[in-house]
């Protein structure tokens, strides 16, 4: 970087525009106004220094008003005086030094030149130089400059601009990859947060957001006019406000599609995509305009029954309403995919044309009929009680398809439904698991096997995980998609009566065939894994969620035991106390752990609560479950590990859903790098021709050839790219499987050591928790020991048993992820 030098870079076509237009090269012009030079540069660089560190800001430029260097001198009148100088002598001299002053004339035959002299520009800029220059006294003596005043170099205004009689300084701003509305509002929003203005002081803001303002305000009452007149003409043309209402319907629906492919292409809503929605939506109404007008004409030709008007009238007019779209968006097409100069203003006008022509075309085909229908004749629904009913009777003919409809809903939601709405005859559905009726709600008791079945058969992540194999399987019959066959008929000279036809079809290479049917085939493997691994994920949800309410609920009978317990401690700590068999000290400790159970108790109540929740989400359950298990139990460690992993050795990693996954999008990977390279290839076609004359006769051709890709730096590009992608998934396997090697090893330490402190629970601590118990029931009947003592003991021994507990859950919590990882 250069000292002292700002770059701004810009178009200078587009640089002439826009300040002819705002006053302004930039896209966004920041005016700070106020009184002082100083001040305004000063305040200008902190915005400058904000506005920077907003996302999107692009070169930023601060008009520089100051720092202009310049030579000051300041004279001392009364040494001035004490040489006999006055200010004129004085400035005449400093002129000479640097305007000139003649010295003589020069004559060259008829014509005469002055001679000026000054000093060299050298010393012109040296402060000591022009020190130097001698000053004529009175007396004739002669004095330096330096001695009658001081001479420094200091830095002056560089520029002042001035607006409404006001001074300025500008802060010039383009936008990089962002639009201007939201960025100006940051800068606005960040402006007034962190710039501290002097009073007198204040901001504006020019530029293209000064024409992207007005455009918005004209827009406001632009699109609301236009939106009108296509009301107005749909009402003179059909003579019907109902049906002018039900063909502008169309305007929404292309809305939709029209911000739609916004967001789809990244772009923001501009003046020209606004300009779009305008021209887009008096195409729209074109179909709707189209359908509309024929269902009239049919229903002034007698036709009366509206279902069959609609039919018909679809049946007809399917293809001018799809070829009117189409001939619309195909010329808009390439405005929307250009990327020539001026294409920023042509791209977001096309593209919001063709997006929402494509939604207000699929669904005026759709909505408009049924709207229709609504319109041209009332339908009394029945309800739910006269659908289900077996006695119940149709009152109307009309109802039958809304019958049918509700009919086939219910039989859809059967599965879903089923075990949890009561039948008619009183008792509810069965299906997997039992179920018990509570307060008039089914409610469905499942083992931790019939929860992960319900789960799998009910989630819908697993159901769209299906849907993914069933499209690939689908897309695999599309891998030997022959393009279309060309078909054409000339007729060239009437006299001559010639005629010619021909066919012509392509394909592409046949080991391309080969491995695109390859490629479907490993793709559909690839989301057989994705679905086997949402299987799994769902399984160890349901495994954790059953688990932890069984722990919930045994820590809550556990701590109603102990609040029975205590309660009775409580109470007999409160009889003694009166009596004066225990001290207060006693009696308030009893007291208090008795309060601390009955906390716990509660704290437990709504751990199970929350557990039971995360259970039926985990389940996707329609309604409550229950568990059958009353317990919680812990299988054996060797049941749940291979014989390598039970040795010690290196764990079998073929069985890990993750794993799989990567694995199948890596080997998809290099297949897509084979197909890509054997799109490299040359793709053959023929072509057969017939041409006949009148007077001479006929003849045939028949042609076979290839076509070869002539970009081959593309195509390149392309199996570069293509390996690049299957080298990168390729690691991403080597990588998850050192992370699910550790994870395995890992969680396989943390079982193993929480099953050798449950079988020290079980063979040491939980007995000695009953020994206490008894011991102490001994000692305090024997008065061996106080009433304080015994409700400690206890407590110690309650304490074993919760301990005991949560490392029975840890210990099945690791066992279900282990089970996952295998």
């Amino acid at each position: 970087a250069v000292p002292g030098v700002n770059f701004f870079f810009s178009q200078p076509v587009e640089m002439l525009f826009n300040h002819l237009l705002t006053g302004s090269s930039a896209d966004l012009l920041v005016n700070i106004y106020g009184d002082h030079l100083d001040t305004l540069f000063r305040i200008g660089n902190e915005a400058g220094e904000i506005i920077r560190r907003i996302p999107g800001a692009g070169d930023l430029n601060v008009q520089k008003v100051i720092g202009l260097p310049q030579i000051v001198i300041r004279y001392d009148r009364d040494i001035l005086a004490r040489y006999g100088l006055d200010i004129d002598q004085v400035n005449r001299a400093i002129q000479a030094g640097y305007s000139g002053a003649v010295a003589g004339t020069i004559y060259e035959g008829e014509r005469q030149f002055s001679q000026v002299v000054r000093l060299d520009e050298k010393y012109r800029k040296d402060p000591d130089a022009v020190g130097e220059l001698y000053l004529k006294r009175p007396n004739g003596r002669q004095v330096k400059l330096s001695e009658v005043a001081t001479i420094t170099m200091q830095d002056g205004p560089a520029a002042i601009s001035r607006e409404g009689v006001r001074r300025k300084l500008e802060v010039d701003v383009n936008i990089g990859d962002r639009d201007t509305e939201s960025f100006v509002e940051e800068v606005q929003k960040q402006l007034e947060e962190k710039l501290d203005l002097p009073r007198g002081y204040y901001l504006t803001y020019e530029g293209e957001y000064e024409n992207l303002q007005s455009a918005k305000k004209r827009l406001r009452w632009v699109v609301p006019l236009v939106l009108g007149f296509i009301f107005i003409l749909l009402y003179m043309l059909f003579g019907s406000l109902k049906q002018a209402i039900l063909v502008f319907s169309a305007v929404p629906l292309a809305a939709i599609g029209g911000v739609f492919s916004l967001w789809l292409r990244g772009m923001p809503f501009s003046i020209s995509a606004a300009v779009g929605f305008i021209a887009l939506f008096g195409i729209a109404v074109l179909n709707g305009v189209v359908l509309m007008s024929f269902f009239n004409e049919l229903k002034g030709e007698g036709m009366s029954n509206v279902y069959r008007r609609i039919y018909h009238g679809t049946d007809l007019r399917l293809r001018p309403v799809i070829l009117t779209a189409l001939t619309d968006a195909l010329g808009f097409l390439p405005m929307a995919l250009s990327t020539s100069p001026g294409a920023e203003v042509q791209r977001p006008l096309a593209t919001v044309v063709v997006g929402g022509l494509i939604t207000a075309t699929l669904l005026t085909l759709v909505l408009l009929p049924i709207i229709y229908t609504f319109s041209e004749k009332k339908i009394r629904v029945p309800s739910l009680a006269k659908v289900v009913s077996k006695t119940g009777n149709m009152e109307r003919k009309n109802n039958r398809s809304w019958i049918i409809l509700v009919l086939l809903s219910l039989g859809t939601l059967a599965p879903s439904v089923r075990g949890q709405i009561p039948a008619p005859g009183g008792r509810p559905f069965q299906d997997e698991g039992r179920t018990v009726r509570n307060a008039q709600v089914a409610v469905r008791i499942y083992t931790m096997e019939e929860a992960v079945q319900a789960a799998l058969e009910n989630h819908p992540a697993v159901k769209a995980a299906d849907l993914g194999v069933l499209q690939q399987q689908w897309l695999k019959t599309a891998a030997w998609d022959l393009p279309d066959t060309e078909l054409s008929f000339e007729k060239e000279n009437e006299g001559a009566g010639l005629h010619r036809w021909s066919v012509e079809q392509s394909m592409q290479n046949p080991l391309e065939y080969v491995a695109m049917d390859k490629l479907a085939a490993y793709r559909i493997r690839r989301e057989e894994d994705r679905l086997n691994l949402v299987r799994s994920a769902i399984t160890r949800n349901v495994k954790t969620a059953y688990i932890e309410v069984l722990y919930a609920r045994q820590k809550l009978g556990l701590m109603q035991q102990l609040e029975q317990i205590f309660s009775g401690l409580d109470r007999a700590g409160k009889t003694r106390y009166n009596t004066g068999d225990i001290s207060f000290l006693e009696q308030v400790s009893t007291s208090a752990k008795y309060r601390q159970i009955t906390m716990e108790r509660e704290r437990a109540k709504t751990l199970l609560d929350n557990r039971q929740k995360l259970l039926e989400m985990s389940m996707f359950a329609e309604g409550p479950v229950r568990i059958a298990d009353t317990t919680i139990t812990a299988r054996s460690l060797q049941e749940d590990l291979s014989p390598a992993d039970s040795a010690g050795g290196n764990p079998d990693l073929s069985g890990n859903p993750d794993l799989a996954v990567s694995r199948s999008t890596w080997e998809t990977s290099r297949v897509v790098n084979r197909a890509v390279r054997f799109s490299l290839w040359p793709d053959p076609f023929f072509r057969y021709r017939y041409t006949a004359f009148n007077q001479i006769g006929n003849f045939s051709s028949f042609e076979l050839g290839l076509r070869i890709p002539i970009d081959i730096r593309a195509e390149r590009g392309k199996n570069r790219s293509a390996e690049i992608a299957a080298e990168m998934d390729y690691q991403q396997y080597l990588r998850l499987e050192k992370e699910v090697s550790t994870d395995i090893v890992t969680v396989r330490n943390e079982l193993e050591h929480y099953w050798r402190q449950l079988d020290y629970y079980r063979d040491n601590r939980l007995r000695e928790a009953d020994m206490i118990v008894k011991s102490a029931l001994r000692q305090y009947e024997a008065g061996n020991i106080g009433y304080l003592q015994y409700v400690q003991y206890f407590d110690q021994s309650t304490t074993i048993r919760i301990d005991y507990l949560d490392v029975l859950l840890e210990y099945n919590r690791k066992l279900v992820e282990l089970e996952y990882l295998l």
